[in-house]
């Protein structure tokens, strides 16, 4: 009986973090990937009394369903699930574009320029790593070779990852 309980207990824990950690987060994992925002012990345990209770680890999904509720009825159609799906979409959507920027803004004003947006952290443009030797022009093959290394990149090559090591095949540059 004892260890039935346990388990039991051990069961609705694991399910109750689990739905926090979605109601809670945008579905990230540690950090980076599925859950990232899991609620603590402490977050879960509201009275601090040290102890988890069935109502407290129910809160969380209680709260999700509430939200999502928009009509109040207690019930959830079709409509609100959509609904609430699209507005975590959205709020997800928001977070990575901020951290977009937070990662790419250089002059720190809050907004992305073309020019950030095109720039890698290695200061080279898109038009600087296509030109391949330099000379200000992309060629066609310069042009081919950026497109087969990014299908490569992507796996449309059928596995064959060719071995170019960013050089040009063609003797080009010694003009």
């Amino acid at each position: 009986m004892k260890r039935t309980t346990i388990f039991t207990t051990l069961a609705a824990v694991a399910i109750a973090v689990g739905t926090a950690a979605v109601a809670h987060g945008d579905g990230h994992r540690g950090g980076k990937g599925p859950m990232m925002d899991r609620p603590d012990f402490s977050e879960l345990d509201t009275n601090s009394d040290g102890v988890l209770s069935p109502e407290e680890l129910a809160a969380p999904r209680a709260a999700r369903f509430a939200q999502a509720d928009g009509n109040g009825d207690g019930m959830l159609s079709a409509e609100e699930m959509a609904a609430h799906a699209e507005t975590m979409r959205q709020q997800r959507a928001i977070r990575g574009a901020e951290r977009m920027i937070e990662r790419m803004d250089t002059n720190d004003d809050g907004q992305l320029s073309v020019e950030e947006m095109t720039a890698r952290a290695d200061g080279k443009s898109m038009f600087d790593r296509l030109d391949k030797d330099a000379d200000g022009a992309i060629s066609e093959e310069e042009f081919a070779d950026a497109r087969k290394g990014g299908k490569r990149m992507r796996g449309h090559d059928g596995g064959h990852r060719g071995d170019h090591g960013g050089k040009k095949r063609h003797g080009h540059g010694d003009d």
